[in-house]
């Protein structure tokens, strides 16, 4: 028979083979390689590979369409000159694809589920970045990434034998006697760690997830019990436990432990709570040894990262912003990016595998980290106006506001809006705070990091972010808001950490204006400001400190956990610190002034109380018997007379059950009778003459100074 000649239209194509019975449908590229073809124009394989598809017999839609399918009329020349004419305009900014889709990018801090405030720059946290469908790598370039790889993510350094760390499980009633005994090897050749029993460490992980001082929602309770339960399993079993679980396990376990009550507790794990500061202390460094221990360290995992910002917030805790907390916060960061964390939702993110509650506790995680370097540039101390989490450099969702509850659902899309109250309402607060930190110490003067801001246009605007952040949260969020039906257990307490949060960066924002020339209105503005922050950080502070009764000689605090979070600790002594200088400073200008002097003997007694409160707070927690002593020794270095009564020399045995030093980690906290002098001596009304003479230095930089002396030792939230 006759074969068909071939029409012009096919004319572009290579000639048929003779003796071909079939059409061809399959590209050419495609017929080479002996790979399925899904027919498009292009096809998706050519499209992949960067190369041209042609063999095609008609004009089929693609079905993974990377790029905008222009007309075909459209001369080449001038998609050229479009595409260089963007390049130019939006800097490479958006690709010609994009622009021909209406794609305009989306923000990686969004992704689209939950959609930011118009009014508040500080929500658009991530820069706008092109389609990730034009990003696709090529053959080579997926090589050449892969042997990138092989020298930055492979351990090829040359060690001795790995010991790995022996696991020694005993009750806690008997199991810190043991550690005490073995608190270094027993061999050259293996460590003991000691744990608790697979029932006391569930019951402390229950302790944990409920614990209403800390913002730490970065553990989902059903995979811990996972975790939990294969790691005893193992030793059960006879094998060697994972130490990264276990590191994990034991920084959880520190945690509940540091905020045990024996008169609150569902449980009785701890005898008292004595027992309970040595176990903390005891599982705290056994955790840092296991994490720091080069020998049977792992590459970077989503444990191991958890377990280290668990262990720094319980530093965080007992010793503020201290170069420990530092490292462990910054190693936590580079663990973080070492597992990819900050590309959780790029394209080219690797646990792509992760089912959806593990996607969004890393996201939980990572922005938990980001918002805490933002936030410690407005602390002071060495990292203040600095920070190293940069929004360009991360592609990661905000997390949604959901329970945890509801990530058992495993819907990707399920966010509630932000009026509904859940388990991360006040974290995702505290991400926006951390947000306007980060804009705060962008809007310092280049080579001026360490120097407050005095410029007061630049501190009105900024302090534009927090009126805005404060008058947007939800009702329920506010001072005195009703709390509705439904709302997380403990959403009271987590409320007032977040408004101390807020109140205390606010005036330190205000703060270089409180002791300039009271005439000048514009920053008599900004000194009252100063002051309102500060007097709603004291009044929360005490509310959380104190039941209904006041404060006296022989009673005790009435909240037996708030006085363990170093938030409050380090927010009420820096209130003090800024009222207690005001009234001074009145106290000194207007000393014949009948009106004023009715005002500063009112400033006396608010800061008589607030002190006698921070002094008891001493009696039970060294960071705050080490808050008073370092304030005194501050005043006392500018000339401030009549001070050395409010602390006693330290005495460094009676601090080492709560930071872990002296005879091993296991001694007996006995602060209480060494810091009683200091609640009995507290009369401030009566003895305020001691700031009279910080007031006589003539030059505004002596309060800086001053004032940077007292910053060193507050910490992070």
């Amino acid at each position: 028979m006759k074969r068909k000649e071939p029409i012009a239209t096919d004319s572009q194509e290579p000639t048929q083979q003779n003796g071909r019975r079939q059409p061809q449908t399959s590209c050419l590229n495609c017929r080479v390689k002996k790979i399925k073809c899904d027919r498009g124009a292009p096809c998706a394989s050519c499209v992949v590979r960067g190369i041209s598809c042609t063999g095609q017999p008609g004009s089929k839609p693609a079905v993974v369409p990377q790029y905008g399918a222009a007309d075909s009329n459209v001369d080449i020349s001038i998609l050229s000159r479009l595409a260089s004419l963007e390049r130019a305009v939006f800097g490479g900014a958006r690709p010609m694809s994009d622009a021909i889709n209406g794609n305009h990018g989306s923000s990686p801090s969004t992704g689209g589920l939950l959609q930011p405030s118009p009014a508040t720059p500080t929500q658009f946290t991530a820069i706008n970045t092109p389609s990730p469908a034009s990003h696709q790598d090529t053959e080579r370039q997926q090589a050449a990434k892969f042997l990138d790889s092989t020298h930055t993510e492979n351990d090829y350094s040359v060690t001795t034998q790995v010991h790995r760390p022996h696991f020694h499980v005993a009750p806690v009633s008997s199991h810190l006697q043991l550690a005490t005994k073995n608190t270094a090897l027993t061999e050259t050749s293996s460590r003991w760690v000691f744990v608790m029993t697979r029932d006391e460490a569930l019951l402390l992980l229950g302790d944990f997830c409920g614990n209403p001082y800390h913002l730490l929602p970065i553990i989902y309770e059903p995979s811990a019990r996972s975790l939990i339960n294969a790691f005893y399993t193992q030793l059960e079993q006879g094998h060697e436990g994972d130490p990264t679980a276990a590191a994990l396990i034991l920084s959880i376990a520190s945690t509940s432990a540091s905020f045990f009550s024996y008169e609150t507790s569902k449980h009785k794990i701890f005898a008292s709570t004595e027992e309970a500061n040595q176990a903390s202390v005891a599982w705290r460094q056994a955790a840092i040894t296991i994490l720091d221990d080069s020998q049977f360290s792992t590459e970077g995992s989503l444990e191991r990262c958890q377990a280290r910002t668990i262990i720094a917030y319980v530093v965080s805790n007992v010793e503020g912003c201290s170069a420990r907390y530092r490292l462990l916060h910054n190693c936590s960061l580079t663990i973080a990016r070492d597992m990819s964390l900050h590309l959780v939702d790029s394209t080219t993110a690797t646990g792509a595998s992760d089912d959806p509650p593990t996607r969004e506790i890393k996201r939980r995680l990572w922005w938990h980290l980001a918002s805490t370097d933002w936030l410690l540039s407005l602390v002071g101390g060495p990292l203040d106006g600095t920070y190293t989490v940069q929004p360009r450099h991360f592609v990661v969702n905000r997390p949604r506001n959901l329970n945890d509850s509801d990530l058992s659902r495993n819907d990707e899309i399920l966010t509630y809006p932000l009026h509904v109250l859940t388990q991360v309402s006040c974290f995702l607060q505290r991400i926006r705070l951390g947000e306007i930190c980060r804009e705060i110490a962008d809007a310092r003067a280049p080579g001026l990091l360490g120097v407050d801001i005095t410029d007061f246009d630049t501190v009105s605007s900024l302090d534009l972010l927090f009126k805005k952040a404060l008058a947007q949260m939800p009702p329920s969020l506010r001072k005195e808001g009703p709390i509705p039906q439904g709302a997380p257990l403990h959403f009271a307490q987590q409320r007032d950490l977040t408004l101390l949060c807020f109140n205390f960066r606010r005036a330190r924002l205000h703060r270089p204006f409180l002791l300039h020339d009271t005439e000048n209105s514009l920053h008599e503005a900004s000194r009252r400001q100063c002051l309102a922050s500060a007097r709603t950080v004291l009044s929360i502070s005490i509310e959380m400190l104190e039941e209904p009764s006041v404060v006296g000689p022989n009673q005790d605090l009435g909240n037996p956990l708030a006085y363990r979070a170093g938030l409050v600790i380090s927010a009420m002594f820096t209130a003090c610190a800024i009222l207690a200088l005001n009234a001074g400073l009145i106290w000194s200008r207007t000393k014949d002034d009948a009106r004023t002097n009715d005002v500063s003997s009112e400033l006396h007694s608010e800061i008589t109380h607030a002190c006698r409160v921070l002094a008891k707070l001493g009696e039970k927690s060294a960071f705050a018997a080490n808050l008073v002593r370092n304030l005194v020794g501050v005043l006392e270095q500018y000339s401030v007379k009549g001070v050395d009564y409010l602390a006693p020399p330290p005495t460094r045995s009676n601090l080492n059950s709560e930071y872990g030093v002296g005879n091993g980690a296991c001694s007996t906290y006995t602060a209480r009778g060494r810091l009683q002098s200091v609640g009995d001596a507290m009369n401030v009304a009566d003895n305020f003459t001691m700031w009279n003479e910080v007031f006589t230095m003539p030059e505004m930089e002596g309060y800086d100074q001053l004032f940077a002396g007292l910053d060193f030792y507050c910490g992070p939230i």
